[in-house]
C-alpha cells in the first residue's frame, strides 16, 4: 500500500494562486470592483438617486441597489457593457482620463481616473 503525503492546505493554494490564470482572475475582479466604485462616486456626484441612475442606464432600480451593495453577487460586465446601458446623455456628462499626479491616499479608483462632470 502506498503512503500519503498530507501537504497543508496553505502550500496547495499559495500553488494555485500563482497560476498566470489566477493573477487575471484577481485583475480582472479588481478592475470591475473599481467600476462599481467609479459609477457609485458618479451617481453621488451628479444627485442621482438610484431609481434616476437605473431609468438613465435602462435598468430597475434594484440592479443598482444590487450592484452597489453586493458587486461580488452581480454580473458586473453585462451590467456595464449591455448595448442600452449607457445613454449618449451620460457619456457626455462625465469624462474619464488619467490623473495629472498621483495621490497618496483615497481609493484605489482615485488612483487610477479623474472623474470630471
Amino acid at each position: 500500500m502506498t503512503k500519503v503525503k498530507s501537504v497543508p492546505f496553505s502550500q496547495v493554494k499559495q500553488k494555485l494562486l500563482n497560476t498566470p490564470e489566477a493573477v487575471k482572475g484577481y485583475e480582472d475582479a479588481d478592475k470591475e470592483l473599481e467600476m462599481v466604485e467609479m459609477l457609485y462616486e458618479m451617481r453621488e456626484k451628479a444627485g442621482l438617486t438610484k431609481s434616476a441612475l437605473a431609468e438613465r442606464m435602462g435598468l430597475r432600480p434594484s440592479a443598482i441597489s444590487r450592484l452597489e451593495s453586493n458587486p461580488y453577487q452581480t454580473d458586473i460586465p453585462r451590467v456595464f457593457f449591455s448595448p442600452s446601458t449607457f445613454s449618449p446623455a451620460m457619456a457626455r456628462r462625465y469624462t474619464i482620463r488619467p490623473p495629472h499626479s498621483t495621490h497618496s491616499s483615497g481609493s484605489r479608483l482615485r488612483n487610477c481616473f479623474t472623474i470630471c462632470a
